[in-house]
């Protein structure tokens, strides 16, 4: 999200109601990668830092970011021009089990964080 579009029309490409993620806040991410670097059993491993819980879809998180900054901000569908994975379904299950890590912040906590951080910003 661009400082500018706080509070601001939202701009999504047109298939955004198929499309699905997983969204990870920015601590959470960086708890993750310490923890990756310095646990003992990390040597040698590759891990999915993130969060398991899934974004229903980019529609679902434009309407979720909406309602939890008490936006009257329409969204708009734009034609994007560039492939996307449609579904995505990450395990963490290695991470939580070697490395004790598990992501902490939801994904509305998140947004309202974010949302705090670029209006400080201004």
């Amino acid at each position: 999200m661009a400082k500018a579009e706080i509070g601001k029309s939202r701009k999504r490409t047109e298939d955004l109601r198929l499309l699905t993620g997983h969204g990870c806040y920015v601590d959470d991410m960086v708890d993750g990668v310490l923890l990756a670097i310095s646990h003992p059993n990390a040597v040698g491993e590759s891990f999915n830092i993130g969060n398991q819980r899934s974004i229903e879809t980019i529609f679902g998180l434009a309407n979720t970011v909406v309602r939890v900054l008490d936006s009257s901000a329409p969204i708009e569908f734009i034609k994007k021009d560039y492939a996307d994975v449609g579904l995505r379904i990450p395990s963490v299950a290695k991470a939580r089990d070697l490395l004790g890590f598990d992501a902490k912040i939801s994904l509305e906590e998140g947004i309202r964080r974010t949302a705090e951080a670029f209006r400080g910003a201004t």
